[in-house]
């Protein structure tokens, strides 16, 4: 049927480019291609010549995309700093239920 349905559509530029290229282009309507559902922007690609998209946002001088990705930077710095404070107090935790059990020893009396 369609040989290439399942092929990726994100791949390499042509040889010398070290930039990832969209192989096919999105189609956005009403997005802006500011969503995830927009394929260049889930890449985090920018959309080019070959994309169909209208009122496309997605592009490198947008302002409304370099606030769409300084916010989702900063979400993932939180959430990284989210799981490093709970390692932490895992491990805290952890070591503080090890020094206040006491040692079960067998009562030979």
């Amino acid at each position: 049927r369609n040989p290439v349905a399942f092929k990726p559509k994100i791949g390499k530029g042509k040889e010398g480019e070290s930039d990832r290229r969209h192989s096919k282009g999105c189609n956005c309507k009403k997005s802006g291609c500011l969503k995830n559902y927009c394929e260049c922007y889930e890449a985090k690609i920018m959309c080019s010549s070959i994309c169909k998209c209208m009122g496309c946002k997605n592009f490198e001088e947008s302002p409304e995309r370099k606030t769409l990705m300084h916010l989702a930077d900063a979400a993932e710095v939180r959430v990284q700093q989210q799981t490093a404070a709970k390692t932490k107090l895992s491990s805290q935790i952890s070591d503080l239920l090890t020094r206040t059990t006491p040692a079960v020893t067998s009562g030979g009396g």
